[in-house]
C-alpha cells in the first residue's frame, strides 16, 4: 500500500481551480470536512503532497467508518463532527456521494453534467460555490 500511496502522492494534481475554491469554501464554511472510500494513510499522503490537508477541520475515510460510501453509517460519522447547518456535500458520484449524503439528510450539489437526484448540480467546484452563496452556511 505504500508504493500505492506514494506512487500517488508524487503524480496527483489538483483540477483547474480547485485551490481557488478550496480557499473560498474554506472562508465561507464553519465547517469543511472530507469523506472518503480511501484508507487513512493514504489519505493524508495525498492530501499532504496537494497542500491542502490543512483546508479541512474533519476527514472521515473508509477505514475509520469500517464501511465506504454510499453506506449511511460514514456519513453519520463525519456528521458527528460537523457544527455547520445546513449539511452540504459536494461530490461527483451520483452512487456514492449523491445518494449517500441524501440517505442522512444533507443537501447535495452533483458535479458533472449527468442527470442527478441532487439538490444542486454544478459542472465544477467553481459553479459550486455560487449555489453554496446562496445557501446559509
Amino acid at each position: 500500500m505504500d508504493t500505492y500511496a506514494n506512487y500517488h502522492a508524487k503524480y496527483v494534481k489538483l483540477a483547474p481551480g480547485a485551490l481557488e475554491a478550496l480557499n473560498e469554501i474554506r472562508n465561507m464554511a464553519e465547517h469543511m470536512g472530507l469523506i472518503t472510500d480511501a484508507d487513512t494513510p493514504y489519505t493524508n499522503k495525498v492530501l499532504e503532497a496537494l497542500g491542502i490537508k490543512q483546508f479541512f477541520d474533519s476527514i472521515t475515510t473508509a477505514e475509520d467508518a469500517g464501511v465506504g460510501k454510499p453506506n449511511p453509517e460514514i456519513f453519520k460519522m463525519a456528521l458527528r463532527y460537523s457544527k455547520s447547518n445546513p449539511k452540504v456535500y459536494i461530490g461527483d458520484s451520483e452512487f456514492r456521494d449523491v445518494k449517500g449524503a441524501k440517505s442522512v439528510g444533507m443537501l447535495t450539489i452533483k458535479i458533472g453534467d449527468d442527470t442527478t437526484e441532487a439538490d444542486y448540480k454544478a459542472p465544477n467546484l467553481l459553479e459550486a460555490i455560487k449555489i453554496l452563496k446562496t445557501l446559509t452556511l
